[in-house]
């Protein structure tokens, strides 16, 4: 199980981990890496709300900051216009100053990406950052992870066709309209009602 998310990561990986027997792989923001790339000492890690104000994010704080300045910021409405397809939009670039500007002011030179809806506003997120500033986005991580934990159930699965579906807790047309300016207009997608 991924949990591709990380405000759903925060809330519920524990939870999975202990009811489950699989494999679970959560995602969390980039916090060990950030604090070893940052040459300023100030890191900003924007994320939703809800995983800002974690204990899990708190507790990486601790493990992790030493004596580097973690910046949080949540962002409110960006996870909103990603999933709007709104990436170039005017109202975007002008959250993406009122998060970003702020942090990298006072000395950030590293951003960690703590949601996987930001990687579509990455380019747009350094270009208000500005030269010089680092982006961490974790996805290429959690996919390596996940092709470790797969290498095993493949060699028993053999050759057969690979399938890709998607569930929604959302619209399934607005997931659909998402996926098609991806590049996965074939994916089957379904509600999570549907999903057995």
């Amino acid at each position: 199980m991924v949990l591709a998310c990380n405000t759903v990561s925060v809330a519920a990986a524990a939870s999975l981990r202990a009811a489950y027997h699989l494999p679970v792989v959560a995602m969390e923001p980039a916090i060990k890496p950030a604090t070893r790339m940052t040459r300023s000492g100030t890191v900003l890690v924007l994320a939703t709300a809800y995983t800002i104000q974690s204990p899990s994010v708190a507790r990486l704080c601790r493990t992790f900051a030493g004596e580097t300045r973690v910046m949080l910021q949540a962002c409110p409405g960006l996870a909103e216009q990603v999933e709007r397809g709104q990436f170039a939009a005017r109202s975007t670039y002008e959250l993406l100053e009122s998060y970003v500007r702020p942090g990298v002011d006072t000395g950030a030179d590293t951003i960690v990406l703590g949601c996987t809806h930001y990687a579509f506003l990455a380019q747009q997120i350094a270009e208000v950052a500005g030269p010089g500033v680092s982006i961490i986005e974790p996805s290429p991580a959690i996919a390596r992870q996940l092709e470790f934990r797969l290498q095993g159930l493949r060699a028993e699965a053999g050759a057969g066709r690979q399938r890709t579906a998607f569930y929604t807790s959302g619209r399934v047309e607005d997931l659909r309209a998402f996926l098609s300016m991806v590049g996965e207009e074939e994916a089957e997608v379904s509600a999570m009602g549907d999903w057995t």
